[in-house]
């Protein structure tokens, strides 16, 4: 299971989970982080963009555009279109 990031493959940040999902392999992520990325490959959008949007509300800073980029993909998914390119629209202005 692959965490969905905006990065290549061969970027340090992008983690492959294995199919066991371990999340203690991957030190200094938010749990919410992780459970969103498992909840998107589950194909279970609208529960893994509650998890990305909880890791916005948060305020950590570490992951801002990976989480946002998930959020508008879960959103996107959903047809929720407008909130989707607003997700997007957010990351290109920053």
């Amino acid at each position: 299971m692959m965490l969905i990031k905006p990065a290549s493959m061969e970027d340090p940040k992008f983690f492959n989970l294995g199919s066991s999902g371990d999340a203690s392999t991957i030190p200094g992520l938010p749990q919410n982080f992780i459970t969103g990325c498992h909840l998107y490959q589950q194909n279970q959008f609208d529960k893994a963009a509650e998890c990305f949007r909880r890791v916005l509300q948060s305020n950590d800073k570490s992951l801002h555009y990976e989480v946002r980029f998930n959020l508008g993909a879960c959103l996107f998914k959903l047809a929720e279109f407008k909130m989707a390119l607003r997700q997007f629209s957010t990351l290109m202005n920053e």
